[in-house]
């Protein structure tokens, strides 16, 4: 899969992942995704390619009926992702990556 996608957080620190992407990666609701902080920004995997026990307790995120994640407030500090700012969802192999635009 290679394009990008642009999609603004909330005020809550949700985002909402496309249902394409959701079908894409098989990412069903309410199940238990895990957040990992890459240089440049965060990637979201599905919590079966990790052994959960071993990651912090905001690593670990579900998706809701709606498709939306919430990002973290930690991980949404550590990456400058504030209310209403645009970010990159793009597509890899295995996960799926956000970036904030420039």
């Amino acid at each position: 899969m290679k394009f990008e996608i642009s999609k603004k957080i909330d005020a809550l620190g949700r985002l909402v992942i496309p249902i394409d992407l959701r079908n894409y990666y098989g990412y069903e609701n309410r199940e238990p995704l895990v957040l990992l902080s890459v240089r440049n920004g965060i990637q979201i995997a599905k919590s079966d390619l990790f052994i959960t026990e071993q990651l912090c307790r905001d690593s670990i995120i579900t998706i809701d009926g709606l498709g939306r994640i919430v990002i973290p407030r930690s991980f949404r500090k550590k990456h400058g992702f504030m209310p209403y700012n645009t970010l990159r969802i793009v597509p890899n192999e295995t996960c799926i990556s956000i970036y904030k635009e420039a």
